[in-house]
């Protein structure tokens, strides 16, 4: 809903409810506004991996040409709430929010020299993250301070229950100094779900016992620590002519690991992601710190809206 069909909506419902019966004891609460989560695991691998190149880059200008850019983390949302004014000052209300989508695009070339034909090699990356966090249904309880004549100070807390998805396609394109290619994708689809909890303060100010406006303010604690689903490696090499050679295909299930390993390409550590069926202790890249990856929904939100009565 865009702000000038949100005002219009306050207006007329203010213009319809300036004459009110008793208080009311069931109302549906509406905000929009705006938020930012922490991500975690998918952006941190990102930023390390890019990071992993400065060394190249500062030493060998001209090697690596663009960056692996992380997701950013900002997001518009709204939350319809029912409420229920059970006792005196405390209510419990039951809300929907909405889904959140996040993606991103970048890629790194990376040119290098052969010891003995002299003749360039390069890679060419490219790696497109994607999360989607389905629409979390929350249970809130609150609790209202009048402070001055029409305004109150609600503190709020709740749990909510969130699904995610992430999916990340990794493409790279290999030139070597004969001309022959390989041309490959990984790509990987995990899901994961957890109860994530809420707490924040809200301005109100009471029009009449209809309506009311509202400002809140709230911080999300959500932490998603497992994801499971499947990885995919497609790969084909080609001759100096374009021919094709050899067709690779690996599939695998499992979770999905975040560890701190060797870069195949550069003098660094950073750190990965991986798919697998079974806890990465070993590995060529040596691997340090293995855990389960996570997805992060933690952060804040401000939104604005309206408070009806229903009955």
């Amino acid at each position: 809903m865009k702000l000038r069909n949100c005002l219009v909506f306050i207006s007329v419902l203010l213009f319809c409810c300036s004459f009110s019966p008793a208080q009311t004891r069931l109302s549906l609460a509406f905000g929009e506004g705006f938020g930012s989560i922490k991500v975690g695991d998918i952006n941190t691998t990102l930023i390390s991996t890019n990071a992993a190149y400065d060394g190249l880059r500062n030493s060998a200008p001209g090697a690596v040409a663009g960056e692996y850019l992380p997701m950013p983390t900002g997001f518009r949302d709204w939350q319809a709430e029912l409420r229920w004014n059970a006792w005196g000052r405390f209510s419990i209300g039951i809300a929907i929010s909405a889904p959140l989508h996040f993606s991103n695009f970048s890629a790194l070339t990376h040119t290098w020299f052969g010891h003995q034909s002299g003749l360039p090699q390069t890679m060419n990356n490219t790696v497109a993250p994607d999360v989607h966090v389905s629409a979390p249904v929350s249970l809130n309880f609150c609790y209202t301070v009048p402070i001055i004549t029409r305004i109150n100070l609600i503190a709020r807390g709740g749990m909510g229950y969130y699904r995610a998805r992430i999916e990340q396609t990794w493409s790279r394109v290999d030139r070597n100094p004969d001309e022959s290619t390989f041309v490959g994708q990984q790509y990987f689809s995990v899901k994961g779900k957890h109860i994530g909890y809420e707490g924040g303060i809200a301005l109100e100010y009471v029009f009449n016992t209809r309506i009311s406006l509202m400002m809140a303010g709230v911080w999300r604690f959500a932490k998603i620590g497992s994801f499971e689903g499947s990885w995919q490696s497609h790969l084909d090499s080609f001759d100096g002519y374009g021919s094709l050679t050899d067709t690779q295909n690996v599939t695998e299930e499992g979770f999905l690991y975040h560890y701190i390993g060797d870069s195949f390409y550069v003098d660094a550590r950073h750190e990965k992601l991986i798919l697998s069926s079974f806890f990465p202790e070993y590995g060529i890249d040596m691997p340090f710190g293995q855990r389960k990856a996570f997805l992060d929904l933690g952060g804040f939100t401000l939104r604005i809206g309206v408070k009806i009565g229903l009955f």
